[in-house]
């Protein structure tokens, strides 16, 4: 097992994981992802992919992505390099975008197939890409994130049951973050890794010498998890929210 320890730091480093787990039966979903990225504290733009995996029978699809609007800015989109072919995202646009509260940092998606054709995608694809102007403070960061607010995740199929959406966020992190003592330091963000068990859920993996925090849904606290080791063992019935951090 790797460790990424730091020895001189004192403090927990700066760099959570905050993932949503959901039981890997044969349950039909597709997976909506958004990578962390770090740029440098005096750039001017930075460009966000929205990558999709496990990507089949989804006919229509809706949902909003949220933002910091004191770090970003919204400045527009791009990346709808789709095949033609009517099985797959063919005329799938900007014009399926709300832009009425990107201000407040919202971006709100309605889409439907043409032709009544459900689409598929192979591989990790992008979907299409969102540029923001980079407004915040070097060392500040942004979620950029899948939300129901005002327009609920949800997916629909026209000849087969609806996937579910399943969705990962990601954080930018506008240069080097500072830890409270005032000193500029590296974020340090565990690799994860997941495998089915053979039963009714699966294997969270990671590397390096972490502590592991649970919660039933992102409002409530983080409870530390007892004996948390790599690789942890989660049986995943239901929701539950988890938040890796690297101990020092």
């Amino acid at each position: 097992m790797k460790s990424t320890m730091i020895a001189s730091s004192r403090l927990w480093i700066n760099g959570f994981v905050c993932i949503l787990l959901v039981a890997l039966n044969d349950v039909n979903a597709a997976n909506f992802s958004i990578q962390d990225q770090e740029v440098p504290g005096d750039a001017l733009t930075v460009t966000v992919p929205i990558k999709v995996s496990d990507f089949s029978d989804v006919g229509a699809m809706q949902f909003t992505l949220s933002w910091d609007p004191t770090v970003l800015s919204f400045k527009n989109l791009g990346d709808f390099d789709h095949s033609t072919l009517p099985t797959e995202l063919f005329f799938f646009g900007e014009t399926h975008f709300s832009l009425n509260a990107v201000a407040n940092g919202k971006l709100l998606c309605l889409y439907e197939q043409p032709l009544a054709a459900d689409a598929v995608l192979d591989g990790n694809a992008t979907i299409f890409s969102i540029t923001f102007d980079v407004i915040g403070a070097d060392g500040s960061s942004s979620y950029v994130r899948f939300s129901d607010e005002p327009t609920p995740r949800k997916l629909a199929s026209f000849f087969a049951l609806s996937p579910e959406f399943i969705s990962q966020n990601g954080t930018i992190q506008i240069g080097k973050r500072s830890n409270p003592s005032g000193d500029s330091t590296d974020s340090v963000i565990p690799q994860l890794s997941f495998a089915r068990d053979g039963k009714n859920g699966f294997i969270l993996s990671w590397e390096g010498d972490a502590l592991l925090y649970s919660s039933q849904d992102l409002k409530g606290a983080f409870e530390p998890v007892p004996d948390a080791v790599s690789p942890y063992r989660v049986d995943a019935l239901g929701n539950a929210f988890f938040k890796l951090g690297l101990k020092p």
